[in-house]
């Protein structure tokens, strides 16, 4: 922790485990702190924050959205909650923000989805949450400066998101840098979590999720992050599908399709993709159909409506952004079931739970379709390849077929 900040009341905040310790004594002004889920980032944050505040300095909290934000609010006003009357804090709710009368310290978050609001303010310490999904230019021109003056500090927290993104960039550059130090701790590192839980998981989530999202490496998302021998097949005889040992009615699936939509017929625009879905009782996920295509608007609903009138389909998934949403409207009026999805990631994060059930062997593609060597094709090549929509349209697949109440893909 900066040298300025001192632990003024040891009660009033949670233990740190042995790892979160690490960090928060560190003297370096710059921290860097890449760590699997649960490990306790937040909490580690929260405090320090804290800390900062009761000393009487500012501090804030930075998240790349407003609802990522809303989670660090969370913890900040139970933290602030729990100091007994004599020293309790004024919260406003409008403001996102907690004030120390008697310090003179307060602590606010905000969003780095509205940098005009980051400007203006001095502080003497940020947290910049789930820095992976910060854009660069936040920090060098708009948080940056705002340490200047008081010769503030920072700590980055977040879980890593591949080799393309600035939050590697700035684990790179920190490397051996005056000022900067750099923590790299997995799930394991949290001593209140159950090892058999996250061993359990890594037989759920596959290896390029469970090396990122739990061992908290930099896992390099360039070609082949879907690997061939990954690619399994299903055949159909008779309206039976047969899958690796099971053997199901068409009609004794969930079946559906998702839709990664463009709108353009233009040379080199993106695709419309319309893949169908079968899921069977046991859970694997069967691609029916592919349907890839360059598509003027008036013509998307009415080859939605064909596939499904073609497999019977149940309902329809459509992503909830832009000029999508009047099409889900349209759709909605048409007479068509539609589950509205929104993508909260970028799309390599959305492909993992694709990379996860395609290495476990429960995704399986119709034998012989004449599309499969265009779906092959994006597959392997993603992300580097030109186009990605088919790898979308089969992720949104994937999050629906194992999404039980909220269909948003995470």
């Amino acid at each position: 922790m900066a040298n300025n900040i001192k632990k003024p009341v040891e009660t009033f905040f949670p233990d740190l485990h042995p790892a979160q310790l690490k960090v928060a004594t560190s003297e370096a002004r710059w921290k860097i702190l890449c760590a699997g889920r649960r490990f306790g980032k937040t909490r580690l944050g929260v405090q320090m924050c804290l800390e900062t505040a009761l000393n009487g300095k500012r501090a804030w909290w930075v998240a790349p959205t407003y609802t990522i934000a809303r989670v660090g609010w969370r913890d900040i006003q139970e933290a602030a909650r729990s100091f007994p009357e004599s020293l309790e804090p004024t919260i406003s709710l409008v403001n996102m923000e907690v004030k120390f009368p008697w310090s003179g310290g307060s602590i606010a978050v905000r969003s780095a989805d509205s940098p005009h609001r980051l400007r203006g303010e001095g502080l003497d310490f940020l947290v910049m949450d789930e820095a992976a999904f910060v854009k660069e230019d936040v920090w060098h021109q708009v948080l940056r400066p705002t340490l200047t003056e008081r010769k503030g500090g920072a700590l980055f927290i977040s879980t890593p998101m591949g080799m393309n993104n600035w939050f590697y960039e700035l684990w790179e550059f920190a490397q051996d840098k005056e000022d900067w130090e750099k923590f790299q701790f997995a799930t394991y590192d949290n001593p209140a979590i159950d090892k058999n839980e996250v061993e359990a998981a890594k037989t759920e989530v596959g290896s390029i999720v469970f090396a990122q999202e739990y061992l908290a490496e930099f896992v390099e998302a360039g070609q082949g992050l879907l690997k061939p021998d990954w690619i399994k097949y299903f055949k159909e005889k008779g309206g039976t599908l047969f899958a690796s040992g099971e053997n199901v009615n068409l009609y004794d699936c969930t079946r559906f399709c998702t839709v990664d939509l463009a709108t353009s017929i233009q040379e080199g625009a993106d695709y419309t993709v319309i893949a169908s879905f079968a899921i069977t009782p046991k859970g694997k996920v069967l691609v029916l159909d592919v349907v890839r295509e360059r598509m003027e608007a008036p013509d998307i609903i009415p080859k939605i409506r064909q596939k499904m009138a073609q497999y019977d389909l149940q309902w329809v998934g459509m992503e909830r952004a832009g000029f999508q949403l009047s099409l889900i409207q349209f759709a909605k009026r048409d007479g068509l079931a539609v589950k509205e999805l929104r993508a909260d990631k970028d799309k390599v994060s959305r492909a993992m739970p694709l990379a996860a059930r395609m290495e476990a062997g429960d995704i399986f593609f119709r034998q012989g379709a004449p599309w499969l060597v265009e779906v092959e094709r994006e597959l392997m090549s993603f992300p580097v390849g030109h186009h990605d929509d088919i790898v979308d349209a089969i992720g949104y697949g994937v999050l629906s077929a194992q999404a039980k109440r909220e269909w948003t893909a995470y």
